[in-house]
């Protein structure tokens, strides 16, 4: 049986940050999209998902994409989901999904 962990996101960049971890450099922002449906009485219903996104540029991530990505872009990302592991301020061990980008890619609009 083969398994499969891949995503495809489209939507708006919101916060980003951008680092060097050993000499690889690696972009880390958050990522609105949008899901509209119909409710019962016929009006859309806009539905907002946010995502943490990471890419590295030893992954595949443009030099360029790194240095030109900013908040209020829109991008296509694909990548795979990954479950991050921490304790918080207050000791408490959480977790959270993020994306780990394979390919982004700057929409123009």
């Amino acid at each position: 049986m083969e398994f499969l962990n891949r995503i495809e996101v489209k939507g708006v960049v919101g916060s980003i940050r951008t680092s060097t971890l050993d000499n690889n450099q690696a972009v880390r922002f958050s990522l609105a999209t949008e899901y509209c449906y119909k409710a019962k009485d016929g009006m859309c219903v806009v539905e907002n998902t946010w995502f943490s996104v990471i890419g590295f540029k030893s992954e595949g991530i443009t030099q360029s994409t790194i240095e030109n990505i900013k908040r209020g872009n829109n991008v296509y990302v694909v990548g795979r989901v990954r479950q991050q592991r921490y304790v918080d301020g207050n000791g408490i061990e959480r977790s959270q999904n993020e994306i780990m980008a394979q390919a982004i890619s700057i929409i123009n609009q």
